[in-house]
């Protein structure tokens, strides 16, 4: 069974589609970017109430889920520091990981970046 997993979910980058090539400024313009900002949450009662994102995903994170492929869980990105965190996933949706770092996530079947 793990043979069969291996070979559903196996992440060859040689046989993958080539990314598009990014314009030259992607690092610099804006309009590139994707900021972590605020989200609506609902409320048992009364209207949704604004709130940064990062915190509020950070304290809902749920125990022993979501194994990555170093056997990272949430409970790992719990107690970083917060700032480090934002670092981190910053620097993912803006594409800005080395390459050896895209690999590693990408081959990943399930990270807390994925929710």
């Amino acid at each position: 069974m793990r043979a069969q997993f291996g070979q559903l979910f196996e992440y060859d980058p040689s046989t993958a589609d080539p990314l598009p090539v990014l314009p030259p400024d992607v690092g610099e313009d804006d309009m590139f970017r994707h900021p972590i900002g605020t989200i609506f949450v609902k409320q048992r009662q009364g209207p949704e109430v604004e709130v940064d994102t990062l915190p509020w995903v950070m304290q809902h994170l749920k125990p022993l889920k979501a194994a990555g492929p170093f056997g990272d869980r949430y409970e790992h990105y719990k107690i970083m520091p917060q700032s480090f965190v934002h670092w981190l996933v910053q620097t993912a949706l803006n594409g800005q990981l080395s390459d050896g770092a895209r690999f590693i996530w990408q081959s990943g079947l399930l990270h807390a970046g994925d929710k």
